[in-house]
């Protein structure tokens, strides 16, 4: 359940879902996510509409969504198209999935060049061989988060 008292959704509300699928269903969920796109483009309040899937593990998929307010995102669940998604969870969903909602606290864009330290220190290669950067104190984060350590 959302805490709707405490958004302030003047810009709008974002919403994350991570979701696994079932071993041999990939292609599936995969196509079962991207027949939501256009459909829920065109929803009213929809701002953006989109799903990724993951480099590092093709089984991993992700949808983000910027809705106009808490309510547009509701009504999401009330379309024709997501009702029928829903209908294909047990079948091609690993678990349950993940559902964040996030507000934008500010409009404008993140100059990192002018933040101190913005570079990484360093990179190592993860488990993958693809590099990431190790940023100050992200040892501790990798341990605390599982990545490694």
């Amino acid at each position: 359940m959302l805490p709707t008292s405490s958004l302030d959704t003047e810009q709008g509300i974002t919403v994350l879902a991570f979701i696994r699928a079932r071993e041999g269903r990939n292609q599936a969920l995969g196509e079962a996510l991207q027949s939501l796109i256009a459909a829920s483009r065109q929803e009213a309040g929809c701002h953006s509409f989109e799903v990724h899937q993951s480099l590092d593990d093709p089984s991993l998929w992700f949808s983000y969504e910027h809705w106009q307010d808490i309510a547009s995102q509701q009504a999401h669940f009330r379309t024709s198209h997501m009702k029928d998604f829903i209908a294909l969870q047990n079948e091609l969903v690993d678990g349950v999935y993940d559902l964040f909602h996030y507000q934008r606290l500010a409009a404008a864009a993140v100059n990192e060049s002018a933040i101190p330290n913005a570079e990484p220190e360093t990179s190592e290669r993860n488990d993958a061989g693809r590099n990431f950067p190790l940023w100050p104190a992200s040892s501790e984060w990798r341990v605390a988060s599982g990545w490694g350590g």
